[in-house]
């Protein structure tokens, strides 16, 4: 009977243990994010998977501008529909007579929606197409992107980031060489002459560079790479090299989108497989392939477990976008933003039901999107329970201090208790119309094991804003707090 007694009592000072130290995490927690601060709003939720019990709610069901955290709702949604394992195809084709290596015609390629296919697939191509006895098509590259809508640009994005040049903003097609973007590599020439300055992996028609960059000893201007469009032409992209570079400095490479994302592709793939020895003589041309037209080769795209990587490790809005029109296209035949944006907005309502929430996108490009963290921690809690999707899931969300978007937050500058490895999170940041930054993902803690937790942050329409960077550094303190108490 005594040590019943014992062992109960025990058992009640432990509990009465947890709770004040749930209590004072808590209250740091909230302290750390400056959640009372006059210049911003907040919505944040903590919640301990094994049992779902609530261990920190502060306006958890105020919607907010979330950003790319609407990303960890596409890709559970994408992983939910499609599954791990979904691949989808670029496929080549020729409708022509044939003499020994020579096709007297097009060479035909369909987008399938492969949101990775790069200079490496298109070199894999040639080579397979090479080894099926073709050297030569003496026609033009017909482009059939026809499992996307026209729109390449989703219209819900806000007027500043629809005129954007940089690579973030590239045009969504169903066949998209490099993520729809032209590379731009930089180097330092000898001080006083004109830096290096080329187009990677080859020069293509419809780019041309203005290189006004000068190699320095010492820079002291900024180096801008400025896309320019050239006449009413909409083929043509004009990118401006200014400023200085120091001839110190190692080679670099710039992003810009383009103005015909679908002719530039097309250019590219002509000049790779000029390269290797398979010559298209003629022109890029967008057309729908012939009912009769013969397969030569197929290239499949990574299985989707590994594109949901390229998603939220590095917040790929193209990846995003593109993998939106797949999944819609997958179901309709044919893709476009409208449908998919339709689909994931019923995937999240059967979640979270009545919840307020606003989706136009699953990049979280658009400024309309609302989102608050209740909801994005019942899409986290659900994924968890669901052993199928859950491996591909969490091991696609950037590791804190170690990769992606999380590879220089959380480190060691912090101070004692740095929290390396021990979150895996996505992360959202934007500047307009307000200052965003959201954190969401998982917490290996080491009382209450699994945690979910949400937190978005978005400064007030008026007044002072705190930068996004602030806000950042709030997260980082509070989840430290959380942990470390």
């Amino acid at each position: 009977m005594k040590y019943r007694f014992t062992i109960c009592l025990a058992a009640v000072l432990l509990i009465r243990a947890v709770e004040t130290f749930a209590v004072e995490s808590s209250n740091e927690f909230q302290s750390k994010l400056a959640l009372s601060d006059s210049s911003s709003l907040a919505s944040v939720q903590v919640v301990r998977l094994r049992d779902k019990k609530i261990l920190f709610d502060h306006n958890s069901g105020a919607s907010l501008v979330p950003a790319s955290v609407v990303k960890l709702v596409l890709s559970s949604y994408l992983l939910r529909k499609l599954g791990p394992y979904f691949t989808s195809s670029t496929d080549f084709f020729y409708l022509a007579k044939r003499t020994a290596k020579k096709a007297h015609g097009n060479l035909y390629v369909r987008g399938g929606g492969d949101p990775n296919f790069v200079t490496e697939s298109a070199t894999i191509a040639a080579i397979k197409i090479k080894a099926m006895g073709f050297e030569e098509f003496t026609g033009d590259l017909v482009v059939d992107v026809s499992l996307f809508s026209d729109q390449a640009i989703n219209s819900a994005r806000s007027s500043i980031v629809e005129q954007a040049s940089h690579a973030y903003d590239a045009g969504v097609t169903a066949f998209g060489l490099n993520f729809n973007t032209v590379a731009v590599n930089i180097s330092p020439g000898p001080v006083g002459k004109l830096a290096n300055v080329s187009l990677d992996p080859f020069p293509i028609p419809s780019v041309h560079i203005t290189n006004n960059l000068q190699s320095k000893s010492t820079a002291t201007k900024k180096l801008q790479v400025l896309r320019e469009r050239v006449g009413t032409s909409s083929y043509r992209t004009e990118l401006i090299v200014n400023g200085e570079i120091s001839v110190a400095d190692p080679l670099r490479t710039v992003y810009r989108s383009t103005n015909a994302p679908i002719i530039h592709s097309g250019e590219t793939l002509q000049a790779i497989f000029a390269s290797l020895g398979l010559k298209v003589h003629g022109r890029i041309k967008v057309g729908n392939l012939p009912k009769d037209a013969h397969l030569i080769y197929s290239h499949p795209s990574r299985p989707l477990s590994e594109l949901i990587k390229g998603l939220n490790l590095y917040s790929n809005n193209y990846v995003a976008d593109t993998l939106l029109k797949l999944a819609d296209a997958t179901v309709a035949g044919h893709g476009s933003y409208a449908g998919g944006v339709k689909r994931l907005r019923a995937y999240l309502q059967d979640l979270v039901g009545g919840s307020k929430f606003k989706l136009f996108d699953g990049s979280g490009l658009s400024s309309h999107n609302r989102l608050c963290a209740a909801d994005l921690v019942t899409v986290l809690a659900d994924m968890a329970k669901d052993f199928k999707v859950f491996p591909e899931f969490i091991s696609s969300l950037p590791v804190a201090g170690k990769n992606g978007t999380l590879s220089k937050r959380f480190t060691a500058k912090l101070g004692k208790g740095a929290l390396l490895g021990q979150i895996r999170a996505k992360t959202g940041s934007m500047n307009n119309p307000v200052a965003v930054s959201s954190l969401a993902g998982y917490i290996e803690h080491p009382l209450h094991g699994l945690l979910a937790f949400a937190i978005l942050q978005n400064g007030r329409q008026l007044g002072r804003q705190p930068s996004v960077l602030e806000m950042r550094k709030r997260q980082e303190y509070a989840l430290m707090a959380l942990l470390n108490n």
